[in-house]
């Protein structure tokens, strides 16, 4: 959606991630049905490294802050969007 860099950047600011924004919304993913149907959707991924979506793929290698922060990070997005009586724009 057009407000969507000024929206992620103005939330990262209290989390601090490295942010790789790639245009579009066509991936191997559930939101990718969304985006066909001309749907804005914001993707957060974490990346692969070398054992995703492999059997040593194991909870003991779960990054929990991580995954707390990114959790954080994805609840104030879907807060502020619901808050919004604004849709966001499609591009």
């Amino acid at each position: 959606a057009k407000e969507f860099d000024s929206l992620i950047a103005k939330l990262n600011e209290k989390h601090d991630f490295q942010m790789a924004k790639k245009p579009g919304g066509h991936g191997p993913s559930d939101h990718d049905s969304f985006y066909r149907k001309k749907v804005p959707v914001i993707f957060y991924w974490t990346g692969i490294h070398k054992d995703y979506h492999r059997p040593s793929d194991t909870a003991e290698k779960i990054n929990i802050e991580g995954m707390r922060r990114i959790a954080d990070l994805a609840e104030e997005t879907v807060a502020h969007l619901a808050a919004n009586e604004k849709r966001p724009t499609y591009v």
